[in-house]
């Protein structure tokens, strides 16, 4: 019987493969290009502090709407595996029917000031709030 294998241990398998036979503290080229690669694509501190920033100012306006709501950060930022393109991905827990929590938080968030363009969609499997 075959064992399934991860993609984490399919892709580790490759970069070994890649490494070859190197002495132990010896760095080969894929690890050096590695290294580029997530130095290059990885957020500078000024871009996690952003980051945090927006997700308190969002956290305000919901509790403004909902005393009670709990926000939880998901996906790339929240495993922290985010880079300068990911998007930040927030779901709000404890508010109400979610097509029209997000008519309310794209009011509030209009109403905050900080933010000028924002696009809903309700109607999504999952309903989100856009900024534009």
């Amino acid at each position: 019987m075959l064992k399934k294998r991860s993609i984490a241990q399919v892709f580790n398998a490759e970069v070994d493969s890649l490494r070859g036979k190197k002495q132990k503290g010896e760095r080969s080229d894929i690890d050096v290009e590695l290294k580029n690669l997530l130095a290059n694509v990885r957020l500078d501190k000024n871009e996690m502090r952003c980051r945090k920033d927006l997700e308190r100012r969002v956290l305000r306006v919901a509790e403004s709407v909902w005393p009670q709501v709990r926000m939880e950060i998901f996906g790339s930022h929240g495993s922290a595996t985010e880079h300068y393109d990911s998007d930040l991905d927030i779901r709000l827990h404890r508010t109400t029917v979610p097509s029209i929590a997000c008519w309310k938080m794209r009011h509030a968030l209009l109403e905050s000031g900080w933010t000028r363009q924002i696009e809903t969609r309700p109607r999504a499997r999952i309903p989100i709030v856009c900024f534009t």
